[in-house]
């Protein structure tokens, strides 16, 4: 094959990726000092990964996912509430 997919949106390593690396750069970069993490989403995995090393750390910390509107993430939560 000429190319390999890391198929990020169906890969448990995405997230563990992100809690082992990016989790872990944000809270010693920090001194530990964070109480919120804000991001925008893309596969999901970013904010899974680097959430769950934070809220490890420290329970209190706030994760926020900003989604706009019609995004698919969006469309995956209306379809959610929607057939409860």
């Amino acid at each position: 094959e000429l190319y390999y997919s890391v198929d990020q949106y169906n890969n448990l390593d995405n997230k563990d990726a992100h809690c082992d690396s990016t989790g872990k750069e944000i809270y010693e970069q920090t001194n530990g000092a964070v109480s919120h993490f804000v991001m925008s989403s893309s596969t999901g995995g970013t904010i899974q990964g680097v959430g769950k090393y934070l809220k490890d750390k420290n329970s209190n910390v706030t994760v926020v996912l900003s989604d706009p509107e019609k995004s698919r993430l969006h469309g995956l939560l209306l379809n959610r509430i929607e057939g409860e």
